[in-house]
């Protein structure tokens, strides 16, 4: 069984996602380009937590 992102990578995977969704929702109601960096930015963000997620599972013995 794996483990759940905790800490400081749930709150970046979140932040991330939230971010992504809320540009999103902007982008289709105003149509404006500009929005997309911010869908780009809130994937960065979400992948940065999955990373350290990754690295501290590792660290730990990993999923078992």
């Amino acid at each position: 069984m794996t483990r759940t992102p905790s800490g400081l990578a749930l709150v970046l995977s979140l932040a991330g996602a939230l971010l992504m969704m809320a540009a999103t929702g902007a982008h289709v109601a105003t149509g404006a380009a500009g929005w997309r960096w911010l869908v780009v930015a809130g994937a960065a963000v979400q992948v940065v937590g999955w990373l350290a997620h990754v690295r501290r599972n590792r660290r730990n013995g990993g999923a078992a």
